[in-house]
């Protein structure tokens, strides 16, 4: 009975410290799941309308982005490529532009829908009828509202978004008028990393 009394003994210490280990690997891997850095890519459609000054343009644009969300920080930093193929009396106009920028996003709704504020930088190339630029060599801005939507039981994931974008802050011609879009588009979301 001893011999048995030991053995029992025994065998529940090797269990607790069975529990103890897998608690730790637990703990370990959601420490890990924490500090790993985030990329994802997005491409989409959506549509651009001249403002002020430009308002008598307008169009379609495509677009891709590339979102890095580092651990332990609140924003997420953002590459965007994208190109607008606007019109005016069947005169075309392309307002080009590759960037980066921030999103923040203000929480999860419904566990559905993750929205967000955005800011941007770009380099901005002009070819058209109206205005060239020959080259990314205008600086432009925007700023933005978007949310990204995760629809229950459905395989993709969507970013939505609405961009105010002033074009040639810099570095624009003497006679080259203000040029503002506002821009809505909805992107599909993948991992990249």
């Amino acid at each position: 009975q001893r011999r048995k009394f030991f053995a029992d003994q025994e065998k529940e210490e090797n269990e607790d410290e069975e529990q103890e280990t897998e608690a730790m690997d637990g703990s370990q891997y959601a420490d890990a799941e924490l500090t790993v850095i985030t990329v994802r890519g997005s491409f989409g459609f959506g549509y651009t309308m001249g403002m002020g000054d430009f308002s008598d343009f307008s169009g379609f644009n495509a677009a891709g982005k590339m979102k890095i969300s580092p651990p332990d920080f609140p924003l997420r930093l953002v590459g965007i490529l994208q190109v607008n193929a606007l019109d005016y009396n069947n005169q075309n106009q392309d307002v080009n532009s590759v960037g980066a920028g921030i999103e923040y996003p203000l929480g999860t709704y419904s566990e559905i829908i993750t929205p967000y504020l955005s800011a941007e930088l770009s380099a901005v190339y002009l070819h058209g009828v109206y205005y060239n630029s020959n080259a990314f060599n205008r600086l432009g801005a925007g700023i933005g509202v978007g949310a990204e939507i995760e629809p229950e039981g459905f395989p993709l994931i969507f970013d939505a978004e609405f961009k105010y974008r002033m074009v040639n802050l810099v570095n624009k011609l003497p006679d080259e008028i203000d040029i503002s879009v506002m821009q809505f588009w909805v992107h599909f979301l993948f991992p990249m990393l």
